[in-house]
């Protein structure tokens, strides 16, 4: 069956998060870090690389889990070192996270061209992606980026369905709102683990950027690995 629906996840897809997310939790990470010292809950020589190390991974890892609660994170990896601090500096941590995130986030370069490539072909175009742990965040981030006059819809796993990706509610739900087949539907994404699953048990394909090249010899017919967004047009 024909394709008509190309849908596209966000961060590490449409948008280089590379310098946006550890600079945003570098950012973050000082405000944390600066509390617990006038709190006197870190040793002033504690080393602000070994605090930002702990926060780091901790947070890496709730996301690898599907954790996305910013607040949520500071407040788990700050337990692991022992530290308590009041809501109200989670909450500025995230602010401050947030805001630097945005004003770092960049669209790859082949972005803008490829969306408007495949817009004037006739495809509808759609974004699915997983929640930033509150409502209305992740669309704010889109828009600041100037790429909806592509997209014909979006839907934030999490926010505007109950479930995150790779549940295939999400997918189906799109497919609803553009009254279109999953048959008939791609998935670009860039995380096999959650990319993959949700579009292929409705009988769609995924496609995978893999920049780095060390995936491309698993292409089947089901899902197809790629270096970058320029390769869609060479599908599509």
């Amino acid at each position: 069956m024909a394709v008509s629906l190309l849908c596209f996840d966000y961060d590490g897809t449409l948008i280089d998060n590379t310098i946006a997310s550890v600079e945003a939790l570098r950012a973050a990470t000082h405000i944390l870090y600066e509390a617990s010292l006038r709190a006197s809950l870190v040793a002033e020589e504690e080393n602000f690389k070994n605090f930002f190390n702990t926060i780091y991974n901790t947070c890496l890892n709730l996301e690898k889990k599907s954790f996305y609660d910013r607040s949520m994170w500071w407040k788990e990896a700050l337990s692991k070192m022992g530290i308590d601090l009041p809501l109200e500096v989670l909450r500025a941590a995230t602010i401050i996270y947030w805001k630097t995130y945005s004003i770092l986030q960049r669209p790859y370069p082949e972005t803008y061209y490829v969306l408007s490539y495949l817009k004037k072909k006739g495809y509808k175009i759609a974004i699915i992606t997983d929640t930033d742990g509150a409502i209305g965040l992740k669309r704010l981030r889109i828009k600041h980026v100037s790429i909806e006059p592509f997209i014909d819809s979006i839907i934030v796993a999490g926010d505007d369905v109950p479930y995150k990706k790779p549940h295939p509610l999400p997918f189906a739900e799109i497919c609803r709102l553009l009254s279109t087949s999953p048959r008939e539907t791609v998935y670009v994404g860039d995380v096999p683990e959650k990319d993959v699953r949700g579009i292929l048990e409705l009988g769609g394909r995924a496609f995978i950027i893999d920049r780095r090249g060390s995936r491309l010899w698993k292409s089947n017919d089901d899902v197809v690995y790629i270096r970058d967004l320029k390769d869609l047009i060479y599908f599509f």
